[in-house]
């Protein structure tokens, strides 16, 4: 209870929880294993209202993007669906994987350089 306390005052700080238009729009690789958890810590406190404070279905999620551009034909099915693996086959450097600040900047870059793909009409550049 004390962390959801602490992360709402933070989120409080940001955002109007009462305002439909003022949400946080997550970003992250397979950001809706850290939403369900988040929304489950919610829930386990008492409070069904996650999605007050978070934007659902506004996310940026290089994870769903590749897997638009596979169903899509623009990329082949990638054997490795992870960040490691999809950061090998765009050319991202991931420095440390698994360490949060490293998989951060991977998932920026990854999701930089599938943007510019979107951009280029699907074409990789």
């Amino acid at each position: 209870r004390i962390v959801k306390k602490d992360i709402e005052q933070m989120f409080g700080n940001y955002i109007n929880k009462y305002d439909k238009s003022d949400k946080f729009i997550p970003a992250g690789f397979n950001i809706d294993f850290d939403k369900n958890f988040m929304a489950d810590m919610w829930r386990a406190c008492g409070d069904e209202y996650f999605y007050s404070w978070v934007g659902g279905g506004r996310d940026i999620d290089p994870f769903r993007t590749v897997g638009m551009l596979e169903w899509a034909g623009i990329i082949p099915p990638l054997e490795k669906r992870n960040l490691t693996g999809m950061c090998e086959y765009f050319g991202v450097e991931i420095k440390d994987a698994h360490n949060a600040e490293s998989d951060i900047e991977a998932t920026r870059q990854l999701a930089l350089e599938l943007k510019k793909i979107m951009q280029n009409g699907g074409m990789i550049p």
